[in-house]
């Protein structure tokens, strides 16, 4: 586990980086209220208990509709963590990422939240290419680096370590 600064409330969360059969990620936005339009991927905190593998599937269900075996995740494909604030709370979080494709996503917000209604103000498919030359933020730092690796099929044993942003 990985241990927070002692002033800051721990939050891991498990996040899927969803690509479907064209190379386009699945990203959400929110309209950040310090850095503006901020896009990030599928999932959210894990409940006590819960695995990052875990908390990932029911995230894609909440999020997406998407119902997946816990298995068809694999192993983690990267991590970041960092220092944010969420609704006046100061937190540390320590997120997880895992990959997967699907060949076709209609996307099914139905099981969010009311507090996830309120944060997204949209989801888009992304293609690789695009999110390599755009400028706008995305969360988490690298990302396209990440998401044009995964979707050219390479593999590696250990999670990459990725920033918790790029300035």
């Amino acid at each position: 586990m990985e241990t927070p600064p002692a002033h800051l409330e721990y939050r891991p969360s498990a996040r899927i980086i969803l690509a479907n059969r064209r190379d386009e990620i699945l990203l959400f936005n929110e309209n950040h209220p310090v850095k503006g339009p901020l896009w990030f991927t599928v999932g959210g905190r894990l409940e006590p208990d819960e695995t990052p593998m875990r908390a990932a599937v029911r995230e894609l269900k909440e999020e997406t509709g998407l119902v997946v075996a816990p298995d068809r995740l694999g192993q983690p494909i990267a991590t970041s963590r960092g220092e944010w604030e969420y609704r006046g709370r100061q937190l540390w979080s320590y997120d997880t990422f895992f990959f997967l494709r699907v060949d076709e996503l209609e996307v099914d917000d139905s099981g969010m939240e009311d507090y996830e209604f309120e944060q997204i103000a949209s989801h888009r498919w992304w293609p690789v290419g695009e999110l390599e030359t755009t400028t706008a933020l995305i969360f988490p730092g690298e990302f396209a680096w990440l998401a044009r690796r995964l979707v050219s099929g390479e593999t590696w044993d250990e999670p990459v370590k990725l920033p918790w942003f790029v300035a």
